[in-house]
């Protein structure tokens, strides 16, 4: 709000707002296609977890292969 109303006008503000809405719709569609799951904070989370782990995994040389 302060962008629009304090440092610049709304002629201003208009593509920019859209611009960072196309860019959010751009990544969750292509995060959609990518893992076939809605684009929510915890599905973010587990994915981070996950490649987190198996990074943590490779570097200590644990087999998770054997494990499961």
């Amino acid at each position: 709000m302060s962008g629009t109303f304090v440092f610049y006008s709304w002629d201003v503000m208009e593509p920019i707002s859209y611009c960072m809405m196309l860019g959010n719709f751009t990544v969750a569609m292509l995060f959609y296609a990518s893992y076939k799951e809605e684009m929510q904070l915890i599905t973010l989370r587990e994915l981070m977890a996950n490649k987190f782990a198996r990074g943590l995994y490779k570097r200590k040389k644990f087999d998770i292969e054997r494990v499961e």
